[in-house]
């Protein structure tokens, strides 16, 4: 969500892990990261299975985690380890700790910004350019 490599993420958490460990699993990162990111997905879990939300979003989980938090926190992720880190995922959890309207309204635009980048393969969700243009379509 805040590293911003749902590539990895989607086709190859092996690379992930081989890439990114040293900052997924840093003791400087502020918890609330982590459970901002768990809190989120949780919904996306819960919106679908109940049919809130289209049970096809499942698919772009990895890539909706930074447009959400791009939507509700901002495009600039702070450093993971910094008191605007902390800020940053109570923006998140104000929005997703209660189920609400709100939370719909973000995961939709989350994936009409998905959908909006044209015909979504696994092979076009498996490169860095696809959040790249995704981001680049939010205000």
């Amino acid at each position: 969500m805040y590293l911003r490599r749902p590539d990895l993420a989607f086709k190859y958490p092996k690379s992930m892990y081989e890439q990114l460990t040293a900052a997924i699993f840093d003791a400087g990162n502020k918890e609330s990261l982590y459970y901002a990111s768990s809190l989120v997905v949780y919904r996306i879990h819960v919106l679908t299975s109940s049919g809130s939300v289209a049970s096809n979003v499942r698919k772009y989980k990895w890539h909706i985690l930074p447009i959400v938090s791009a939507i509700v926190a901002g495009k600039s992720v702070p450093r993971l380890n910094s008191k605007q880190a902390d800020a940053y995922a109570k923006k998140i959890v104000d929005v997703f700790q209660v189920q609400n309207d709100r939370i719909n309204e973000v995961l939709n635009q989350a994936v009409d910004v998905i959908q909006s980048v044209g015909e979504i393969t696994n092979d076009r969700l498996k490169r860095q350019a696809a959040l790249d243009e995704m981001l680049a379509r939010l205000p």
